[in-house]
């Protein structure tokens, strides 16, 4: 949101840093209040769902706290990370692949 503060002020836009700046929050306050803020969320309840609130399947930690991706219907983890934000990152290309296959 701070690269949207600084877009707006830069740009000449806003007359006041002021009314840039009270921009910016309102967008973020926007943001936030979203369900699912993010391509791929890793919810408390071990749901994975998009941004768009399509559920994809489950995740979970093992014993080290790595986590996991398991698909809707399947029974055998796809995706493994040391990483929730790489495992975030296998399951966005995963299922934007899926899309685009059809």
């Amino acid at each position: 949101m701070a690269k949207s503060y600084g877009k707006v002020i830069a740009s000449g836009t806003e007359l006041d840093k002021a009314t840039a700046a009270n921009k910016a929050i309102g967008a973020a306050e926007v943001h936030l209040a979203k369900p699912y803020r993010f391509k791929i969320n890793l919810c408390d309840d071990g749901s994975v769902v998009t941004g768009d609130g399509e559920y994809l399947g489950s995740w979970k930690r093992d014993e080290n706290g790595h986590p996991s991706f398991t698909p809707d219907g399947e029974s055998e983890v796809l995706f493994f990370e040391m990483w929730i934000g790489m495992l975030c990152q296998k399951i966005a290309d995963w299922h934007e692949a899926r899309i685009k296959s059809g």
